[in-house]
């Protein structure tokens, strides 16, 4: 599988803070990172499906209307 990666992320360990994104060089401002899938999910069912206390609850995001969502690009890689 050959992954696209144009500005060469590297998703690396911090001493301090976890796991984070970093590219070898400077990039300009407004440069799109990634487009990747999101998958959202309400309250409801993030709720019912009790998912913050598996694996997954560690990598979403807050989203519209209480909701809450997972990116399935590089963005979750950096939050653990």
């Amino acid at each position: 599988m050959t992954l696209h990666n144009p500005l060469r992320l590297q998703v690396r360990q911090t001493k301090t803070a976890g796991r984070g994104v970093f590219a070898p060089e400077n990039i300009p401002a407004g440069t799109i990172l990634e487009e990747s899938p999101v998958l959202v999910l309400t309250q409801p069912e993030w709720e019912q499906g009790k998912l913050n206390d598996g694996v997954l609850g560690g990598y979403a995001f807050n989203w519209s209307n209480g909701g809450m969502a997972v990116g399935l690009g590089i963005g979750p890689f950096k939050r653990k």
